[in-house]
């Protein structure tokens, strides 16, 4: 296995995650990578993609943090994860919708 270091996470990544309802949903995040930099984007599905914020990797870690706005309701989503060759294993906290709530998540390359 390559150390995370010489990894590169720039890409497609196909993330599942628990639903409202319990359900296992699907989203993609898209993620380009510069040194310990990340831009991209993220799309769960509703409200279209949204840019990510703050990426960064640290620590053999990913994380970033996308903001929505529902009408009168700002919802923040954090995500951080572990990178290895092709999976992500981490977390999702949602804020905004009464007490925080996290989430595992786990994620794997989009196929090319």
């Amino acid at each position: 296995m390559i150390a995370f270091s010489e990894d590169d996470v720039s890409g497609k990544w196909d993330l599942i995650a628990e639903g409202f309802r319990g359900e296992p949903t699907e989203s993609h995040l898209t993620l380009a990578q510069e040194g310990t930099g990340l831009t991209g984007s993220y799309d769960a599905g509703f409200g279209g993609p949204a840019d990510i914020e703050e990426g960064k990797i640290e620590n053999g870690e990913i994380s970033f943090k996308i903001s929505r706005t529902f009408g009168d309701r700002s919802i923040t989503t954090r995500f951080t994860a572990k990178p290895e060759g092709k999976k992500l294993a981490g977390s999702i906290v949602i804020e905004g919708m009464g007490d925080p709530r996290t989430i595992a998540m786990e994620g794997y390359r989009a196929p090319e």
